[in-house]
């Protein structure tokens, strides 16, 4: 998933809960999109 290498590319220090909270948001948005 380029979208998720994207923001682990970013460093956590800067985004933080806000990066982790981006990345829950599009998994549970992709695995909704698969059932």
């Amino acid at each position: 998933f380029p979208l998720v290498r994207n923001l682990t590319d970013i460093p956590s220090n800067n985004y933080g809960r806000e990066g982790f909270s981006h990345v829950t948001v599009a998994g549970f948005g992709l695995h909704g999109m698969k059932e």
